[in-house]
């Protein structure tokens, strides 16, 4: 799951096609911002080249948020989750430094917390009105890894804090799922919530409703 999550966050909203002008691969990318020491890049001065590639198939709405088209087994997969928590094998430790980062309400005790690793964990939810919610924390520089995040697509999500928030939906499909992705304290933060498009297929959340829900783990 690790590996198909980073690689999912990472690069699934860039898939590149083979039409002109043509559109440069991962490698050549990153080339010029990777480093050889881990740890988290937010890639700040992009070039035109790299700019076409990052907005492949990504849009900014009206409201701010990011617009991408994506694979619908990538939206499903916080289900594909829940049904995994449901069979009783995915409750382990809780790693102290996502203890230090959470404020888990009371009434909203983990279904589930699958540990990636020592420095990756992740966390499933069954909120009473949104449903399934998955929240991954992790600290890349720790485990050695690298993640690249990308200046132009973040915003304010809370007072202080920039991040991304994008809503991934897949044509031919109601079904939809919002992620909101920001660091603090040197531990990158993933959360998912997953949705429905309603009447002219705007979703049934409004980006202040994921924000809020997102706020309320955090200490």
């Amino acid at each position: 799951m690790k590996s198909g999550l980073i690689m999912l966050a990472l690069v699934f909203i860039q898939a590149a096609r083979a039409s002109p002008p043509r559109a440069p691969d991962v490698s050549e990318v990153m080339e010029s911002v990777a480093e050889a020491r881990p740890g988290i890049v937010v890639i700040d001065n992009l070039t035109d080249e790299q700019r076409r590639f990052y907005w492949k198939n990504t849009r900014r709405s009206d409201a701010g948020y990011l617009l991408i088209n994506a694979p619908y087994d990538y939206i499903r997969f916080p289900d594909a989750a829940a049904r995994h928590a449901r069979q009783g094998k995915s409750m382990t430790p809780l790693p102290a430094f996502a203890e230090d980062l959470l404020a888990i309400p009371p009434s909203m005790a983990p279904l589930a917390v699958f540990t990636e690793s020592p420095h990756r964990v992740t966390l499933l939810f069954e909120h009473k009105t949104l449903g399934t919610i998955l929240l991954t924390l992790w600290n890349v520089e720790a485990d050695g890894a690298q993640l690249f995040l990308i200046k132009e697509f973040q915003r304010e999500l809370f007072p202080g804090t920039s991040g991304t928030l994008s809503l991934a939906t897949s044509p031919g499909h109601a079904r939809v799922l919002w992620k909101m992705n920001w660091v603090k304290a040197g531990i990158n933060h993933e959360f998912y919530v997953g949705d429905t498009l309603g009447e002219e297929r705007r979703p049934s959340l409004s980006p202040e409703a994921v924000m809020n829900a997102a706020q309320a783990f955090l200490k």
